[in-house]
């Protein structure tokens, strides 16, 4: 088995390839946590494996190839807050789809 990939991002070109690599991850909404004291806001999410060829030779019922997912978990540091907007009223039960993430007025949207 291949070494886990591991990434820091210290740039907005850093970040923007992050986003590209979780495009359409899957998150469990009990999978997001904010641990105010540590400034810590983290995740763990399904993600779509862009990065990744298609499993050889399996295909869907209808005749689409099959991508792999991939569990994997991310950490923002120093985090001194988190806001929500949009998010259903039961977010624990939910499964959110991530779409991107990008900076907006100093900090980061998802």
């Amino acid at each position: 088995m291949a070494d886990p990939l591991r990434l820091k991002v210290s740039s907005d070109e850093d970040l923007q390839v992050l986003s590209a690599l979780l495009q359409d991850a899957i998150i469990p909404g009990e999978d997001m946590v904010y641990a105010r004291a540590d400034q810590r806001f983290i995740l763990v999410a399904n993600r779509f494996c862009w990065d990744q060829p298609t499993e050889d030779g399996l295909v869907s019922e209808s005749g689409e190839p099959v991508f792999q997912r991939q569990l994997c978990g991310v950490q923002f540091l120093g985090v001194s807050r988190v806001q929500t907007s949009g998010l259903p009223a039961d977010r624990k039960a939910a499964l959110l789809n991530l779409l991107a993430i990008t900076t907006v007025d100093g900090g980061i949207e998802l």
